[in-house]
């Protein structure tokens, strides 16, 4: 596995690998998977309101999408899926940026 980049968030379980899901590195989420325990482990996401609003405010401040990946410790895969959603749910306006 490559080494995590600076932005890429460390699991809480093994703080040298890259989280995966809950706070957990994969082999600890599929574990908790398998035994039943996740439920000890709460989940990280954002609800679509509060991605419209970090966006919005961020993206007013100038950053680009990169920028606001890096801020909220998401992928930027996870940034243009959430965005998309967003516009679609009109929660937020498309902007015409193309950073």
């Amino acid at each position: 596995m490559p080494a995590p980049t600076p932005t890429a968030r460390m699991a809480t379980c093994h703080p040298k690998r890259r989280h995966y899901a809950r706070g957990l590195c994969k082999p600890c989420y599929e574990c908790g998977h398998n035994h039943g325990t996740l439920d000890k482990h709460p989940r990280t996401r954002r609800t679509a309101a509060e991605f419209a609003e970090d966006y919005t405010t961020l993206r007013l401040r100038g950053l680009t999408r990169n920028e606001i990946a890096a801020k909220l410790s998401i992928s930027r895969n996870a940034i243009d899926l959430a965005y998309s959603r967003a516009v679609r749910a009109g929660r937020i306006t498309p902007d015409r940026r193309r950073a």
